[in-house]
């Protein structure tokens, strides 16, 4: 089974679409980590009684954003360089790993929305939203892995 295509986005090469998938996540991350951190400070600094499960949960979005933002750095010096595959592998464990995750938590929702008999049109966009950007991420990460294959065969 080939698990890698040939060109990426409008039939730009793999190392065009991987520096744009590099960019990409790298405006989406740090977006995402101002918002999680502006949602903390808020949160502390607010009296209004809420669980303190937030901020351990936002602390651990803050770490998972952190390491794809300094997985992504190794990304940008191999595309831009077009060699030493090696520093494409952990943009690719971390894009794995996270997709993973989110993967793993959609089904969960979904399965206690389920058993809670909980259907509501919100639950379903973000449930189709999740599906199409879960595929998207899935479509990504074969980009960059095609692209890692294609550094290693021309070393």
């Amino acid at each position: 089974m080939r698990l890698t295509v040939d060109t990426s986005f409008c039939c730009c090469k793999l190392q065009t679409g991987t520096k744009i998938i590099g960019w990409l996540y790298l405006v989406v991350e740090m977006i995402g980590l101002i918002g999680i951190v502006t949602s903390v400070i808020m949160f502390m600094t607010s009296d209004n009684g809420h669980s303190q499960e937030f901020p351990i949960i936002a602390i651990v979005y803050i770490v998972s954003v952190a390491m794809m933002i300094a997985a992504t750095i190794p990304l940008f010096i191999a595309t831009y360089q077009k060699k030493r595959p090696k520093l494409v592998l952990p943009w690719l464990i971390c894009a794995a790993v996270s997709t993973s995750i989110a993967a793993v938590t959609v089904l969960y929702q979904l399965y206690f929305t389920i058993v809670l008999e909980v259907i509501e049109t919100p639950l379903i966009v973000y449930f189709v939203a999740t599906a199409v950007l879960s595929a998207l991420k899935i479509y990504y990460w074969i980009v960059v892995y095609s692209f890692y294959r294609l550094l290693i065969e021309t070393q």
